[in-house]
């Protein structure tokens, strides 16, 4: 029993950490579209750097899951502007704010994510999480450069994920209220974890202690682990074992009460058949009974033929008829008793 229980919690947890896994990416896929919407925008709409703020804010109302869309221009594209230029739209809560910056303090070309998506080609880049203190947050920047029919780059477009958004999207997923997961960087960092997660846990999971699921999240290639602890399976056993003995044994006694029931009934037909039978002899002899209070004679005389029949609807009706001859005179009556049903 403790070994299907086992069996059991393990392949549920694999489910879901399958599920969330899927999830993830196809909400993760999203930043290529935000980045192929952008492109065509820079290029056929935009005439302005402050055009970009109405559009990235648009997407960050349409995409939950990012924090942060903008586009950053190469240096002086835009000379009035500095150095610096990029227009974009970022979310605190459920406000959105945008902003074109443009100062050293946002110095983005020494960042990660804009060298990787100049040197990615057009596969673009994810970055690995870094911890921006502006959100307080730790996060993923997808990002893509764009570049003119010379290949001159144009800008390089970009999309902020929060560890906490995978979080909440992990914890929609845990497939009991004990189980716990936490999210690490590839070089085993601990990113985030559930509320529940021991604070020794870190990157170690005992796997004598815990039910352990783990699987690489592609393309943030971060590992995602889902644990529970292995008193859970001993729990588990109730639903695994005993429920199912329980619902066996109830069901036996419904089957039991039925038959008991189909029992009762057959006896009761039988009763009511019985009395049908009888009731259905008292009307045959009531018939009878009709039947010979009628004249069966014919008349017969002066060329007058004269004879009787009746059949009831039921077994006994209420019409009733007599005919004679006297004194050279036919006397007939007929009768219907009304109201007897």
């Amino acid at each position: 029993s403790y070994r299907y229980a086992s069996k059991h919690v393990q392949d549920k947890l694999d489910l879901q950490m399958q599920l969330a896994q899927e999830k993830l990416r196809f909400v993760l896929y999203d930043a290529y579209d935000v980045t192929i919407r952008l492109e065509n925008f820079v290029k056929d709409e935009m005439t302005c750097p402050e055009d970009l703020q109405e559009e990235t804010k648009l997407i960050i109302k349409h995409y939950p899951q990012f924090f942060t869309s903008y586009v950053a221009f190469p240096e002086y594209r835009y000379p009035e502007k500095g150095k610096w230029c990029s227009p974009c739209t970022y979310r605190v809560g459920d406000s959105l704010f945008t902003k074109i910056y443009g100062d050293e303090t946002h110095d983005y070309f020494t960042r990660e994510w804009y060298h990787g998506a100049l040197e990615s080609g057009d596969a673009g880049f994810w970055s690995h999480p870094y911890r921006d203190e502006d959100f307080d947050e730790t996060i993923f920047t997808y990002s893509d450069d764009m570049r003119d029919k010379e290949g001159n780059l144009v800008c390089v477009i970009a999309s902020d994920f929060g560890v906490s958004w995978l979080q909440r999207i992990l914890d929609q997923y845990k497939p009991f209220d004990e189980a716990v997961f936490a999210l690490y960087s590839s070089n085993g960092r601990l990113l985030t974890s559930s509320d529940k997660l021991p604070a020794d846990k870190g990157a170690q999971f005992d796997e004598r202690k815990w039910v352990v699921s783990r699987q690489v999240l592609k393309p943030l290639n971060i590992s995602i682990v889902m644990a529970v602890p292995h008193r859970h399976v001993w729990e588990s056993i109730w639903l695994v074992t005993l429920l199912p003995l329980g619902i066996f044994v109830l069901g036996i006694i419904v089957v039991a009460l039925l038959f008991r029931r189909l029992i009762r009934e057959e006896k009761e037909n039988a009763r009511l058949g019985t009395e049908r039978e009888v009731i259905a002899r008292e009307l045959q002899i009531a018939n009878e009974i009709q039947q010979m209070m009628l004249p069966h004679q014919t008349v017969m005389g002066d060329g007058l033929r004269v004879t009787g029949f009746l059949k009831p609807a039921r077994e006994v009706g209420g019409d009733l008829y007599d005919y004679f001859v006297r004194d050279e005179k036919l006397y007939f009556c007929i009768g219907d008793v009304s109201g007897k049903g």
